[in-house]
């Protein structure tokens, strides 16, 4: 392999780059120390375009596979890769679960963008693999996910509609002006307060497992 990527070098379609990983990034590691990307993105399209549908499917498969090894102990390093070659291996299931995560550890460095354009991938993925049918908390929560990147990129406005449809698939009651949402977080918190101040009273008490997410909705679209 060494030989032939040398070779490719040598012919000006290849070109050795510093090893500077993020999840973004999409180049051939093959070599621990070693990284290589085509020197041209033109050349990478003709290859590419060459290649038959379903050689193209399976070999991203490869690769999704030979990454999830050799990054076990570090799979963080790797969602965004992950994500990339499961969607275009037509696991769209696999693709969905590394989009969802390439966006949550997004969102957790403070790359709100490039979070919600994860999240929103992931969403569409979903959206593919179970239609209209699916978890109506499962969608919540990826409506809430991208209510939140929205909101930290400063699009308020937009954010308001994902968190309003978080609210109507959590099937929470939608307050139309400022003071009902305050009223309404008030309430709600409330509750959850005296939720958890049972449950250490009572054996067998649980807060509701959405309690959290719907509060936090609140109270980020009163802001």
């Amino acid at each position: 392999v060494g030989d032939g990527l040398d070779s490719l070098v040598a012919k000006d379609l290849l070109q050795p780059i510093v090893a500077r990983w993020t999840a973004r990034r999409r180049v051939v590691r093959l070599v621990a120390s070693r990284e290589y990307a085509f020197k041209h993105a033109l050349i990478q399209e003709a290859v590419y375009g060459s290649l038959l549908k379903k050689t193209r499917r399976d070999i991203h498969a490869d690769c999704a596979r030979v990454i999830e090894r050799r990054f076990a102990g570090h799979l963080h390093d790797a969602y965004g890769m992950l994500a990339y070659h499961y969607l275009r291996a037509d696991s769209l299931e696999k693709a969905e679960e590394f989009t969802l995560k390439a966006g949550e550890l997004a969102a957790r460095t403070a790359a709100s963008h490039e979070a919600l354009r994860y999240f929103r991938e992931a969403y569409r993925i979903y959206q593919v693999v179970h239609g209209t049918a699916g978890d109506d908390e499962k969608r919540a929560m990826l409506e809430k996910n991208i209510a939140q990147a929205l909101f930290n990129t400063g699009s308020l406005s937009e954010s308001v509609e994902h968190f309003d449809a978080a609210l109507a698939l959590y099937g929470q009651w939608l307050p139309k002006s400022r003071a009902a949402l305050w009223l309404k977080f008030g309430l709600d918190i409330t509750g959850l307060l005296v939720r958890l101040y049972a449950g250490k009273h009572r054996a067998g008490t649980r807060d509701r497992p959405h309690d959290q997410a719907i509060v936090e909705i609140l109270y980020n679209r009163a802001r």
